[in-house]
């Protein structure tokens, strides 16, 4: 198993908190942002996703990505990561019911149209305003 930060139960403080996630992609020259909830397993996120949607082709041209959770108390986690698209069945499939919400009310029961996108992790980043403040760094994890 993945390390994870020591800092990891704050951040899922944050991400309780603030559920949906801003997704940042880049194809060509523009980068976009995509409002999601993604669903953890560890560092890695995982967000649910219809097979052609623009974040799915945009990921295949350049899997670079950032997650960023905010809360309204000023603390906000960051993820820089690669996103995959998983071709797993088995993992799509263990992963169907730990989203925040019912994944059946927009792929139906049996997720015909269920795609996966696994965020995985090379830097996160957690932040507060009180730190920022008081001229603190981010607390920093990268993989070891």
């Amino acid at each position: 198993m993945a390390s994870i930060p020591d800092f990891w139960t704050e951040a899922l403080e944050v991400i309780r908190a603030a559920p949906i996630a801003y997704l940042a992609i880049s194809s060509g020259k523009q980068p976009t942002v995509r409002a999601v909830t993604p669903a953890y397993d560890g560092v890695t996120a995982y967000v649910a996703t219809e097979p052609r949607a623009f974040k799915v082709r945009a990921i295949r041209h350049n899997p670079l990505v950032e997650l960023i959770h905010h809360h309204a108390d000023f603390r906000h986690l960051t993820l820089r990561s690669r996103a995959i698209l998983v071709e797993d069945e088995a993992l799509k499939a263990s992963m169907w019911g730990r989203f925040p919400y019912d994944l059946a009310e927009f792929f139906g029961e049996g997720g015909a149209e269920y795609g996966l996108m696994a965020i995985q992790p090379f830097r996160i980043e957690l932040m507060s305003l009180g730190d920022y403040a008081a001229s603190k760094p981010p607390r920093v994890w990268r993989p070891g």
